[in-house]
């Protein structure tokens, strides 16, 4: 299931590290959080799951994502 019907597109990550430090991006993780914030709001509202398996699996992964990005966030700061 692609939980949005835009075109999209994938690219790798970017690390920034110096010295064994890492600089996260507290604005990119923002954005990325809002999207995936409006991507789960969709996938609430879809009704035509297979099985609520399914649907608890794929709201799973997008809390996984929401989790890592609040690190981000948090660890930006």
């Amino acid at each position: 299931y692609v939980g949005d019907n835009f075109p999209f597109a994938q690219t790798s990550p970017v690390y920034v590290v110096r010295n064994g430090v890492t600089y996260p991006s507290a604005e990119d993780a923002r954005f990325l959080l809002d999207t995936v914030e409006v991507l789960r709001e969709r996938v609430v509202q879809r009704d035509s799951w297979n099985t609520p398996e399914e649907r608890a699996a794929y709201l799973g992964g997008i809390d996984e994502a929401r989790a890592v990005y609040r690190r981000i966030i948090d660890a930006a700061r």
